[in-house]
C-alpha cells in the first residue's frame, strides 16, 4: 500500500506497477483510496459512523477520473459528517429504483393516477388527453422519458397541425402527473422538471392561431345573433319533417322558445364572458334574479381562489334566463345546462359542432374559437371606457396583472388622453 495524492500519475503508476502494489490510500481525503484489481481501477472511501466501518464503492477508472472521483468523496464526506449513512441511502435509493423501474406510463395511468383523476369533475377527460397525445409513451418508465422524447413528441405534434397551445395543454397535463408521481413516491424525480416546450417562430401557423380569438366587429355579432335564429329555424324544420313522417312522439320544437341548449348557452357567454366551463358547471343556485347576479366559484382558479364570485347580469340576459328556466320547467336547484341523455352537465365537447354550425351560418372565419365571445366582452368593455380594474371583476380575473397583459393594449387613447393633459397643464412658478 502506498500513501500518496491520488492522481491521473499516480493512477497510471498503480496500473502499471508490477512491484505488487495493489492500492494507493491518498494523503488529501481520510478514507479515500484506490484498489488495483484483475479487471482494473476501482475507488472507494472507507469511513465510519455508529461505531461501524462501511466501505462505499465510488467507481472505476478511467470511467470517472481521479478528480471526478475526489469530487464525489469530498461531497459523501460533508453528508457523513452531518451523521448521514452514505451507504445507507445508496443502498435504499437502489431498492426503491429496482421495485420502480418497471413502472411505465400505461401502469401509472391505470393503476394509480386514473383513481386520483377521477374524483375531479374534468379528470376523465385529463385521462383521455394523456392517453391520446402520448400512445408513444405508453411502454415506458415514468423516470426514464427525457428532452429527446420531449422534442420528437413536439415535431410529431406540430406536424399533424397543433397549434403551440393545443401542444402545450396535454404537455403539461402529462407533467403535472409525473410530478404527481414524485410526490406520491411512485419514482424518485422525473426528468422533464426543467424541460419547456420550444415556442414556435411567427410562420403564418402562428398568425392563423392569433386570428381565433379577435374583437367581433358590430356587423359579425349582428351576423351571429341572426346565425343564432337560423339554427334554430333549421333544428325546427328537421323536427317538422320528422314528425310529419311518422315521429310525432318527438317533441314539437314549433312552440318552445329555444329547440334546445345552445342559443341560451352562447348568448350566456355573449353577456357575461365566462368560460366555458363555468357554463357548463353553472347551476341555478348560482343565479340570483333579484340582485341581477350570477355569484359562483371559477372553476379554473378554485384550487387558489375557492370562494365565490359574483357577477353583474344584463337585462338581455335575465330575459333568456327566464325563458329557459319555465321552458325547462321552472327549477331553482340543480344545472342550468344539463344533457337530457345523462341528466349530468354536458361534456366538454358539446359546444363543438354546433359552434361550427353557427360560424358558418354567420359567415365567421372557420378557426374563429369559441373563447371568442370571452375576448369580444372583455374588449369591448374596455373601448366603452371600462377601467381594468373592473373588466378584471367582470372577467372573473385571479389578479388585475392577467387583464393588463391581455387586454391592457386596448386601452392606448385613454394613456395619450392623460400624456396630453398634463403636458397643457400650467406652470407652476414661485
Amino acid at each position: 500500500m502506498s500513501k500518496q495524492k491520488i492522481t491521473t500519475t499516480s493512477l497510471k503508476a498503480l496500473s502499471n506497477n508490477t512491484s505488487g502494489m495493489q492500492r494507493i490510500s491518498d494523503t488529501e481525503l481520510l478514507g479515500f483510496y484506490a484498489r488495483k484489481r484483475k479487471t482494473g481501477i476501482y475507488f472507494y472511501l472507507d469511513y465510519t459512523i455508529s461505531s461501524k466501518r462501511n466501505t462505499l464503492p465510488i467507481g472505476h477508472y478511467p470511467t470517472k477520473t481521479a478528480e471526478q472521483a475526489r469530487n464525489i468523496v469530498k461531497q459523501y464526506l460533508g453528508r457523513i459528517a452531518a451523521g448521514e449513512d452514505i451507504r445507507k441511502t445508496i443502498d435504499e435509493e437502489k431498492q426503491f429504483n429496482k421495485s420502480k423501474k418497471n413502472l411505465t406510463v400505461e401502469t401509472y395511468i391505470e393503476n394509480i393516477y386514473t383513481t386520483t383523476q377521477n374524483r375531479k369533475k374534468t379528470g376523465q377527460a385529463t385521462i383521455q388527453s394523456i392517453k391520446h397525445h402520448f400512445q408513444d409513451w405508453m411502454k415506458k418508465p415514468l423516470n426514464e422519458i427525457n428532452s429527446d422524447d420531449v422534442s420528437i413528441w413536439q415535431k410529431k405534434k406540430e406536424e399533424e397541425g397543433l397549434s403551440f397551445r393545443g401542444i402545450e395543454c396535454p404537455y403539461e397535463k402529462f407533467t403535472t402527473m409525473l410530478n404527481h408521481a414524485v410526490l406520491n413516491k411512485h419514482i424518485k424525480s422525473h426528468q422533464l422538471k426543467n424541460v419547456k416546450l420550444e415556442k414556435p417562430h411567427i410562420t403564418q401557423s402562428v398568425i392563423d392561431s392569433s386570428n381565433k380569438r379577435l374583437i367581433l366587429t358590430k356587423g359579425q355579432i349582428s351576423d351571429l345573433f341572426k346565425a343564432l335564429d337560423a339554427y334554430q329555424e333549421i333544428k325546427r324544420s328537421q323536427r317538422r319533417n320528422s314528425r310529419k313522417h311518422g315521429n310525432q312522439h318527438l317533441p314539437n320544437l314549433d312552440i318552445v322558445e329555444y329547440v334546445d341548449y345552445v342559443k341560451p348557452w352562447i348568448l350566456f357567454m355573449y353577456y357575461t364572458g365566462f368560460r366555458n366551463g363555468d357554463i357548463y358547471g353553472l347551476h341555478w343556485e348560482h343565479i340570483d334574479f333579484d340582485n341581477k347576479t350570477v355569484r359562483k366559484i371559477i372553476e379554473k382558479t378554485a384550487h387558489k381562489c375557492p370562494s365565490p364570485k359574483s357577477f353583474s347580469m344584463s337585462e338581455p340576459l335575465i330575459k333568456v334566463l327566464r325563458k329557459w328556466q319555465t321552458q325547462m320547467g321552472n327549477p331553482t336547484s340543480g344545472l342550468v345546462f344539463i344533457s337530457p341523455k345523462t341528466n349530468r352537465r354536458y361534456s366538454s365537447k358539446a359546444m363543438r359542432k354546433p359552434w361550427k354550425k353557427i360560424k358558418k351560418l354567420a359567415n365567421l372565419p372557420d378557426n374563429l374559437d369559441l373563447y371568442t365571445l370571452r375576448h369580444n366582452f372583455a374588449s369591448y368593455l374596455i373601448a366603452d371606457g371600462g377601467d381594468l380594474l373592473s373588466v378584471s371583476d367582470a372577467m372573473g380575473h385571479e389578479d388585475i396583472e392577467t387583464t393588463t397583459k391581455y387586454y391592457g393594449h386596448l386601452q392606448p387613447n385613454k394613456n395619450k388622453e392623460l400624456v396630453d393633459r398634463f403636458a397643457t397643464m400650467p406652470l407652476i412658478t414661485e
